[in-house]
């Protein structure tokens, strides 16, 4: 005995769609156009500044960091062990990097002061 009472996925779909459309207003449509509109001009202009290459630099090197960490020993801890790591002029040279981004994000995101 076949059950007619429960449609099938490809009924189920279709009426999905349908209702979909019969959801979509103007006013819907319009305001998805303005946001795709939106979203390729902000993209044209991270991509002519440069920004947009600067940004996937940065994700390439925040992967091949996170690749160095993960092959890397662990850390032995410890005051002594820290003191070791600033020894070595690359992590100087990388802390030294971190803090000038923190000064110059804490100057350009700080709220005026009253």
């Amino acid at each position: 005995m076949n059950d007619t009472s429960v449609p099938s996925p490809s009924a189920q779909l279709e009426g999905l769609l349908h209702a979909m459309q019969d959801a979509a207003t103007d006013d819907m449509v319009t305001r998805l156009a303005a946001l795709a509109s939106d979203v390729t001009l902000a993209l044209d202009r991270l991509n002519a500044s440069g920004t947009l290459r600067r940004i996937e630099e940065l994700v390439a090197c925040m992967a091949q960091a996170q690749k160095d960490v993960q092959g890397a020993p662990a850390p032995g801890g410890g005051l002594m062990a820290l003191l070791a790591m600033l020894r070595d002029p690359e992590n100087q040279r990388a802390l030294q990097y971190f803090l000038a981004l923190g000064r110059r994000m804490r100057s350009a995101c700080a709220e005026p002061r009253r």
